[in-house]
């Protein structure tokens, strides 16, 4: 499974965060790949949309 994260998050540790997402994602989740976008903008959050019909098991999808 591979998942991809928009986080709006202005004054964080963007390395701690990374591992805390993956560690807990991984163990209790069993998520294996991670694509973790932190945002300094809040709108760019918003501004992104993915488009349902592509399959993100077969795809390398990054920002």
């Amino acid at each position: 499974v591979h998942l991809t994260v928009h986080l709006f998050a202005p004054h964080a540790d963007r390395n701690q965060l990374y591992r805390n997402a993956y560690e807990m994602l991984s163990h209790q989740h069993g998520i294996s790949e991670i694509t973790l976008q932190i945002e300094e903008d809040q709108c760019i959050v918003h501004e992104h949309e993915h488009d349902t019909t592509h399959d993100h098991e077969t795809q390398s999808h990054s920002h």
